[in-house]
């Protein structure tokens, strides 16, 4: 780029005839642009010529000097103190004749020298003249007595004087602070035993003893009662007597009306009653602990399944392998977990919390389904994440959780309630995330907000449409196909490329972590215990320590890391997660550098352009009625033109017609006069 630059010569500084003249003088200029703008801090290259006798003379003396301008555009430099391209300084005949300066610029490191001129040299080198031995001019006359000089320095410090005599004594000083604390002192001895103080309070109760040894007690069968091995019944053949009942409190077994009663040894127990049989279980303990392995604790809890807990109040576990701890809490499906209160038993449900608040008022505030969905506020999740309760958020608390108006349509297609609209702070919210929401497939919502409020933003002033408006113009809609087809489909897209984004708008795009598909085949697999060797049909460009996404039929997406690289086409990872396999698809790596676009920022960027557009249009609707008006005023004009032209017209026609008719006339009078007789001579 070609750079015209306009000097101001500022002055050249005269030099002092002394013993030896330096051999040059000062030159100082600032650089601007064509347009009148300083040249700050830029580096040029000047070509200094001394011309003799005319602007355009033979140049005596020619130099090169490299200056950078400081913030101001200014620049100094000594003319004779640069490097020679023709001739010395000192060979410059100053006496004879005129000379001239001519300066040449050039910039950014070329020697494309630019012509500014010639400037005439007046005084100031002519000391020059007279240091190369020049014919000293007369002795001038007297000069007027100069300025009163500068005070001198101080002079040298003169010797010390003899002491003088003592001085009255000065007043009390005042009180000095106070002193720092002194060194502890020796221990005195030691005094006498005080009195026993008071007796100290109870001491917490102590841990529960050890069972005692087993009993040798015997099973003592009263009347009516049968006893078989671990099974005691009783048995009543009398027709009338059906008002008996059996009942067990501790170890003593009664039947009611008479019946008699039996001792249960200690050894055996616990007992437990199930119907009209008492029978002990060396598996379980507690109320209700019936079958084996089954564990009840607590008030009023019950474990019916094998190997289930019930801990709390008046829970119930009551399928295989199921726990149940709280307040009424319930599980039936087995392996289900329920705590909370009064929780709703779901069927197929892995666990449940409950927030109910008695047995007829059943609900959940948590849901997990042994298929992985996850409900809140609902017990029927209808995709991974399920959202249906609500919470109001009002000032000075944070809801996380609650029902929305808007979706999230998941991978499986599944649309779900996430979160609501937020036009003001006590709106109702279904979800707060106080960090980025990363999705591989569509986000889809009936309506987005985004935070915009002045007080949480620096203000730097309006942007520039037209400018806007041309970043617009300079982005690339591309058409493109996805490479994952199988999870983003093949669905041709019109859209914007990052990248691209990014070289024209790049405050649009930001960078993020993740897997891109630039492997996206299928490997071959050698397993080890330790270590995955896996060959790829193509060269792979990995190195150890990148991280891989790999794919299993069954377990879906994995992470690797890169531990060996074998070859182009085969390299090694850990088989800690992945375990023996035969086959993984390869995804790609992972890469610190995936680019994303904010399209919000396009829009706006878009609306600005808009506005530009409009204002453009504004103006030439502005012309456009300018121009229209001055048409209607030529029409009007060529209207009034056209009608006295018609009148003209009319006149020229009837002059015409009426010349016609005095010539006629006039004609006609000619041919119709009588023609004068002669008289007839008479000879």
């Amino acid at each position: 780029m070609k750079t015209s630059i306009l000097f101001a010569l500022c002055g050249l500084l005269s030099l002092t005839v002394r013993a030896q003249v330096p051999q040059g003088f000062s030159y100082q200029a600032v650089a601007r642009t064509a347009t009148g703008d300083l040249l700050a801090n830029k580096p040029i290259s000047v070509r200094l010529s001394i011309l003799d006798g005319l602007t355009t003379g033979t140049a005596q003396y020619v130099e090169t000097q490299n200056v950078t301008t400081n913030g101001f555009g200014l620049f100094s430099l000594t003319v004779g103190g640069g490097t020679p391209t023709k001739g010395t300084i000192s060979s410059v005949n100053w006496g004879s004749g005129s000379k001239f300066l001519g300066v040449e610029v050039a910039f950014d490191g070329t020697t494309n020298y630019q012509n500014l001129g010639a400037t005439q040299l007046l005084s100031v080198p002519f000391a020059l003249y007279a240091a190369n031995g020049g014919t000293p001019g007369p002795q001038g006359v007297k000069g007027d007595k100069g300025d009163k000089g500068d005070k001198g320095d101080t002079g040298a410090t003169g010797s010390v004087g003899s002491t003088g005599v003592a001085g009255p004594q000065g007043s009390k000083g005042d009180k000095g602070d106070k002193g720092d604390k002194g060194d502890t002192g020796t221990i005195g001895p030691q005094g006498q035993i005080g009195p026993a103080g008071p007796q100290g309070t109870k001491g917490d109760k102590g841990d529960k003893g050890d069972k005692g040894d087993a009993g040798s007690g015997v099973y003592t069968a009263g009347n009516g009662i049968t006893i078989t091995g671990n099974a005691i019944a009783a048995k009543d053949d009398s027709p009338t007597n059906e008002i008996q009942s059996l009942s067990l409190s501790g170890q003593t077994l009664s039947l009611s009306n008479g019946g008699g009663t039996v001792t249960l040894p200690s050894s055996g127990g616990p007992w437990f009653a199930n119907g009209t049989s008492i029978s002990t279980s060396s598996n379980g303990f507690g109320k209700g602990g019936v079958p084996n392995y089954a564990v009840a604790m607590g008030n009023g809890s019950t474990a019916t399944g094998n190997s289930s807990t019930a801990m709390g109040n008046g829970t119930y576990a009551l399928g295989e392998n199921t726990t149940t701890m709280g307040t009424g809490t319930k599980a039936s499906e087995a392996g289900a977990t329920a705590m909370g209160s009064y929780n709703q038993d779901v069927t197929n449900a892995l666990l449940m919390i409950g927030n109910g608040s008695g047995g007829a008022a059943r609900s959940n505030a948590l849901t997990v389904l042994k298929s992985g969905y996850v409900g809140i506020g609902t017990t029927t999740p209808l995709a991974p994440l399920h959202i249906a309760n609500d919470e109001a958020v009002h000032a000075g608390s944070t809801t996380y959780f609650g029902t929305g108006g808007a979706t999230l349509k998941l991978d499986n297609g599944t649309t779900i309630p996430i979160l609501t609209s937020l036009t003001s702070y006590s709106r109702r919210m279904g979800l707060l995330v106080e960090a980025d929401i990363v999705s591989e497939y569509n986000i889809v919502s009936a309506r987005n907000v985004i935070s915009s409020d002045a007080r949480i933003k620096t203000i730097l002033g309006l942007t520039n449409s037209q400018q806007d408006l041309q970043t617009l113009c300079r982005l690339a809609i591309t058409n493109y196909t996805y490479k994952d087809a199988v999870r983003l489909g093949n669905t041709p897209q019109k859209k914007v490329i990052a990248q691209q984004v990014e070289s024209v708008y790049p405050q649009a795009v930001q960078q993020r972590t993740n897997f891109v598909p630039d492997l996206y085949t299928l490997a071959r697999v050698q397993a080890t215990p330790a270590e995955l060797t896996l060959t790829l049909p193509m060269a792979h460009s990995l190195h150890v320590g990148e991280t891989v996404k790999l794919i299993d039929a069954q377990r879906g997406d994995l992470v690797e890391i890169v531990t060996r690289v074998i070859d182009p086409q085969t390299f090694v990872v850990s088989a800690k997660q992945t375990g023996a396999v035969e086959k993984l698809f390869v995804y790609g790596r992972q890469v610190s550098d995936f680019r994303v676009v904010d399209y919000e920022a396009l829009s706006v960027l878009n609306i600005s352009a808009t506005q530009a557009l409009e204002a453009q249009m504004q103006k030439l609707q502005a012309e456009n009625a300018q121009l229209q008006a001055n048409e209607k005023n030529m029409l009007s004009r060529l209207q009034i033109l056209a009608s006295r032209l018609n009148q003209l017209e009319g006149n020229m026609h009837g002059s015409y017609y009426a010349t016609r008719r005095q010539v006629h006339r006039q004609t006609y009078a000619v041919k119709t006069a009588p023609t004068p007789i002669k008289p007839l001579a008479i000879r």
